[in-house]
């Protein structure tokens, strides 16, 4: 392991004690201080996830190995962001539930990213697709010559998601 939690938790905070101090005190809105913050902070999060990956080529790591380090590395990041945000812009309940969310979602996909098994994504179709393809079918069912009881009973059978 390049770094334990711990580590990286010292390394994103050391980072955020040097930009803080200007942002906090800048004459920007609350907004923008934390917007400001999250970009600078993400944006050392990408430097170090670039030095990760070409280490983890170079010394050979398995993909739980990079998995781990990059999730670790993030969790640390994203710690280290609501902390700063915090700082700036206190958090109500709600407030924070919702920041969280926001962090939730690109930190699951990291485990789709770095996968250790060979993945194939499906496309998924859009509501206006599956409504057409809906119709459609709702269509064919109307053509096929069969009791109309039968018909409704397919139309029925078709509509439950």
């Amino acid at each position: 392991m390049l770094y334990t939690k711990v580590q990286w938790l010292k390394d994103f905070r050391d980072y955020a004690g040097t930009i803080f101090p200007s942002i906090k005190t800048s004459m920007e809105s609350k907004r923008d201080k934390v917007t400001k913050i999250n970009k600078l902070i993400k944006m050392d999060c990408d430097k170090k996830l670039a030095i990760i990956k070409k280490l983890a080529v170079f010394e050979n790591w398995d993909k739980e190995r990079l998995l781990h380090e990059i999730l670790c590395m993030t969790y640390a990041s994203y710690i280290v962001i609501l902390e700063c945000r915090n700082k700036i812009w206190p958090y109500e309940y709600m407030a924070f539930a919702r920041c969280v969310g926001e962090l939730w979602e690109p930190f699951c996909k990291l485990v789709f990213k770095y996968s250790l098994k060979e993945l194939h994504f499906i496309n998924t179709p859009s509501f206006e697709q599956v409504h057409i393809e809906k119709k459609s079918a709702t269509e064919y069912i109307d053509s096929l010559e069969v009791p109309k009881d039968i018909k409704e009973e397919l139309k029925y059978d078709y509509s439950i998601p």
